[in-house]
Formats: C-alpha cells, structure tokens, sequence
C-alpha cells in the first residue's frame, strides 16, 4: 500500500505497523464521510476470539495429518482426514 512520509513518520512515533493497518482496514468500519476506519476493542475482542477458535480448528486438522475436501462439479462430496486415507490405501 502507498504511504505518505507523514503516516511513515507517525506510525514510526505510535509503535503502529503495517499489518494493524491491514486489520484496521479489513476489519474497521468507515465513518460516515468516510475519511476515517475505525477499529473499537469490541471488535477486536470479537476478532480474538474468532482467531483462537481458528488456530484450534487448524491445531485438530494437524493432528489427523490434514484434510481432503473433495469437490465435483462445484458440490462437496465428502471429506477425510489425509491420515485415513494413507491408512486405509495401505490396506
């Protein structure tokens, strides 16, 4: 993203990095004159709990050696952990 020298210097002052704003952008809502994105602590609670329960979910996917998901003609026909699939080709 294209940044001032302004922004530059004030995130460089406020201990602000480009990934905050990155969230504040994805996730932030507009003022009404839309010059500004705000972020209040209520979404970002919001969004820290999405992102444990996120890190959870991939933590459980690890432990069955990942996933398949399989897709035909843009319908899901079934999924399977990538573990059982070694296992039972072995088989």
């Amino acid at each position: 993203m294209k940044m001032t020298k302004h922004i530059q210097e004030r995130m460089n002052e406020r201990c602000i990095n480009e990934m905050m704003l990155e969230i504040i952008q994805s996730f932030g809502t507009d003022t009404p004159n839309g010059e500004r994105i705000v972020i209040d602590i209520k979404v970002l609670k919001c969004l820290e709990k999405q992102m444990r329960n996120f890190l959870k979910q991939i933590e459980l996917m690890k432990q069955r050696g990942g996933l398949t998901l399989v897709n035909v003609e843009g319908r899901l026909l079934t999924v399977f952990a990538n573990d059982s699939y070694r296992n039972n080709a072995k088989g």
